[in-house]
C-alpha cells in the first residue's frame, strides 16, 4: 500500500511540474504576442505620423509656390498697367500738343488761291490726319487700360 501511494504521490507531482510548465509556455507566448502587436501598432503609427507630416511639408510648399507665383503674376500686370499709364500720359501731351498746332496752324492759315496758301492748307491735312491718327491710338491705349483693369 505504502508502494501505491509513493507511486500516486511521484504521478501527481510530475502531472503537476508538466502543467506549471505548460502554463509558463502559454504566459510566455502570449506576453510575446502582446510584445510583438504591440511594436507592430507603434510601427504603424510612426509611419502614419511620418507620410503625414511628409504630405503637410508638400501641401505647404505647393501653397507657397503659388502665392509667389500670383505675387509675381500681380507685379507683372502691374508693372505692364504702370508701362500702358505712362504711354497714355505721353500720347496725351502729343495729341495736345498736335491739336495746338493745328490750330495755330489754321488760325494762321485762310486757304485762298495763293500757291503759299495751299502749301499751308496741305500741311493743315496733314496734320489734321496725325491729329486723328493720335486720337485713334489715345483710344487704342484707353483700351488697353480698360482690359488691363478688367
Amino acid at each position: 500500500m505504502l508502494n501505491v501511494l509513493i507511486a500516486t504521490s511521484k504521478t501527481s507531482s510530475s502531472s503537476s511540474s508538466s502543467s506549471s510548465s505548460s502554463r509558463l509556455v502559454v504566459v510566455v507566448v502570449v506576453v510575446v504576442v502582446v510584445v510583438v502587436v504591440v511594436v507592430v501598432v507603434v510601427v504603424v503609427v510612426v509611419v502614419v505620423v511620418v507620410v503625414v507630416e511628409v504630405v503637410v511639408v508638400v501641401v505647404v510648399v505647393v501653397v507657397v509656390v503659388v502665392v509667389v507665383v500670383v505675387v509675381v503674376v500681380v507685379v507683372v500686370v502691374e508693372v505692364v498697367v504702370v508701362v500702358v499709364v505712362v504711354v497714355e500720359v505721353v500720347v496725351v501731351v502729343v495729341v495736345v500738343v498736335v491739336v495746338v498746332v493745328v490750330v495755330v496752324v489754321v488760325d494762321d492759315c485762310s486757304c485762298s488761291s495763293s500757291r503759299s496758301c495751299c502749301s499751308c492748307c496741305s500741311k493743315v491735312v496733314v496734320v489734321r490726319v496725325v491729329m486723328l491718327t493720335m486720337m485713334m491710338m489715345n483710344m487704342i491705349m484707353l483700351l488697353l487700360i480698360v482690359m488691363m483693369i478688367i
